[in-house]
């Protein structure tokens, strides 16, 4: 999927991989500070990665059909996807988890351990989507850019 030439998944994909990370980042300085503010970025954050995420699956699923062109690439789309699904899910728990327990109250350790695999699964996840582009050439421009 194009917009203006220009491939819209590996556009996108930056903001929930921005979202899971910071929002890890900002459980763990939760963690050591006890700053509730930290805990509402990390709500922000995990809601908007989520958002983000649903964009960038919805973009890259209309890119599978090049798989058709490089089938030498499907082991490492299919590893992305499984990573990144992973990572959705993991996400999800923590906002959920999140949406669930009022900041007050003892928070549960799984929301954070949520939080901590999301940001590893998509950064796992990131890395084969990256061997797509720079190893299969998914997204690439098939003729070079005029001078």
């Amino acid at each position: 999927m194009r917009f203006l030439g220009h491939p819209l998944h590996s556009a996108i994909v930056h903001f929930p991989i921005a979202g899971w990370v910071f929002a890890a980042g900002a459980d763990a300085a939760w963690l050591v500070t006890g700053d509730g503010a930290f805990l509402i970025a990390a709500l922000w954050l995990q809601g908007s990665g989520l958002a983000a995420a649903g964009l960038a699956a919805i973009a890259g699923a209309a890119d599978l059909g090049g798989l058709k062109r490089k089938p030498e690439a499907a082991t490492a789309a299919m590893t992305h996807i499984a990573f990144i699904s992973l990572a959705l899910t993991a996400a999800g728990a923590s906002l959920a988890g999140r949406l669930n327990t009022p900041p007050t109250e003892d928070l549960p350790i799984w929301m954070f351990a949520a939080s901590f695999a999301a940001a590893a699964l998509v950064l796992i996840g990131g890395y084969f989507g990256g061997t797509l582009v720079y190893r299969h050439g998914f997204g690439a421009a098939k003729t070079p850019p005029p001078e």
